[in-house]
Parts: structure tokens; sequence; C-alpha cells
């Protein structure tokens, strides 16, 4: 299936998750037959001017490839179509609401079935993940949802406000720490670990 012009598909996944809405210049929508002989939604494709919304977090890229496939559901006990594998290239930014975040890189790759997201920069142009009290800057950075966890493959940087401020400082005082191997910050220990100077 081929589609151009404004393009907009809203498609929902199984469970109580919002519908993904994904607003793009060109889709392509292949199918492929499955094991119980039924057409399915194996990839989607989007192309120029991409954004996908689902639930508080919006992606920005020129280049949008959904990889789909059947997928055990916990909650309905029985297999269903489900997002797999999902690549964005040029100019990714990732917004999410709350907590407000901002994720922005080269290109970006995630798999859903093991919760890991790995966003690149190029060089030059770090990754970055922005917050309001802080900012990432590093060449890759993989993040694992499922275990609350982010890992920083290469020299990088972390900007931050300190946990306890001066209250006779009227701006707070940032920090920065920097790396030239690695980073991993887990968040349920509460804690960070960096790697070389």
């Amino acid at each position: 299936i081929d589609a151009s012009g404004h393009v907009r598909l809203s498609a929902k996944e199984a469970g109580d998750a919002q519908p993904v809405v994904i607003d793009t210049d060109t889709m392509r929508i292949e199918v492929a037959t499955d094991e119980q002989g039924q057409e399915q939604p194996s990839r989607m494709l989007a192309i120029g001017n991409v954004s996908a919304k689902q639930q508080g977090m919006t992606l920005y890229t020129e280049s949008l490839d959904v990889r789909m496939g059947m997928a055990m559901q916990e909650e309905e006990a029985e297999e269903q179509l489900a997002i797999q594998h999902m690549t964005a290239e040029q100019g990714v930014e990732i917004v999410v609401d709350d907590p407000a975040l901002r994720l922005v890189g080269d290109h970006m790759r995630i798999n859903a079935v093991t919760q890991q997201m790995e966003l690149f920069g190029i060089p030059g142009t770090p990754a970055r993940a922005i917050r309001e009290d802080g900012e990432l800057s590093c060449p890759q950075l993989v993040m694992d949802e499922g275990r609350e966890t982010l890992h920083v493959v290469g020299p990088g940087a972390f900007t931050f406000e300190p946990p306890t401020k001066s209250q006779a400082a009227e701006e707070p005082e940032m920090m920065t720490v920097t790396w030239v191997e690695a980073m991993h910050f887990d968040q349920k220990a509460g804690f960070a670990h960096f790697v070389g100077n």
C-alpha cells in the first residue's frame, strides 16, 4: 500500500495503550501472510516530515521504518500484531511530556522486544538528552526501559544541577562531569559510573 501527499495513520496496539498517530509526506505499508494464512502489516515506511505521537511522547524525523510481527500480549494471553523494531534517520528529535525530556540525534534504533533504544550522533554533532535540570551529550546513548538504565558508548559530558543547592545563590550552579570511555547510569540503584579520566 503506497500513499503520498499529507498522510495520516492512526493505529492502536494491543492492550490499553493510546493509538499511535503518524503524519508524513509519503508512506508505504507492506503486508505479509502470517502462520494462520491471514495478511498482516509487516512493515511501515514513512518518509518526509514524519511525526509519530503516542501518550505524551512525540517523535520527529525525516525517515521512520517500523517492523511489526505477532507477539504474545500478557494482558490478552494471546498473540497480537505489535511493533518489534523501529529505525528513525535524519534529524531525530523525541519530546517526552512527563517527565519533560528532549532527545536529539542523527538516527535512532528501538527494539520493542528488549525495550532498548539507541540514539546516535554524528562527528561534530553529538546525541543529546536534555532536561530542565541538565544535559547529556555523547556519540551513542543506549536506554534500557525495562532495567531503567542508560549507557553511553564513548566520550561524553553531563551537565547538571547538583541536588544540594546553596540558598545564597540566585541562580543554581551547574556541574559538568566528562569522561572519555563510557558512562553507565542505573535509575533503580541510584548511581552513575564514569569510565576514563
